[in-house]
């Protein structure tokens, strides 16, 4: 069974010790995350993170907490850590009208990267990415 992944963002003031009562949040409903990133842009933080339950389980209490939380079908694909590879692969996903919405990786000293792929379209992303034989895991909810 092909585990889901949605990539939840939640705008919050850039103020000390946000992060930190987001993470109670979660924290006190038993929520673990399995990534996180966040980016300032002047007075506001974006905090982007992918965890390990229904999306309903999530969203309810940031929401009820006030926290406005927008979500996004993700996959994580693994690829070389070469520019050329990654570029196939955002041009494949652009000629299939996919949208990526937000990419982030990382790679640890090997030669092969994990990338965050969050995508407007996600029957398309995946279709994408078999046709490429891209090893790919994990699609989040379906688009509206």
């Amino acid at each position: 069974m092909e585990q889901k992944i949605t990539q939840f963002s939640v705008p919050v003031r850039n103020q000390p010790g946000t992060l930190f009562r987001m993470a109670q949040v979660l924290s006190e409903v038993g929520i673990n995350l399995s990534g996180i990133s966040s980016q300032t842009f002047g007075e506001m933080s974006y905090i982007h993170f992918q965890a390990d339950k229904d999306p309903g389980a999530v969203r309810r209490p940031l929401e009820n907490a006030g926290y406005q939380v927008f979500e996004n079908a993700a996959f994580i694909v693994e690829c070389p850590m070469d520019p050329a590879p990654i570029q196939r692969i955002i041009d494949k996903l652009a000629d299939e009208d996919v949208r990526v919405v937000r990419l982030y990786g990382t790679s640890d000293k090997g030669e092969s990267a994990r990338l965050v792929v969050c995508v407007d379209r996600p029957e398309k992303a995946r279709a994408a990415f078999n046709h490429m034989g891209v090893k790919s895991r994990s699609m989040g909810p379906p688009s509206p």
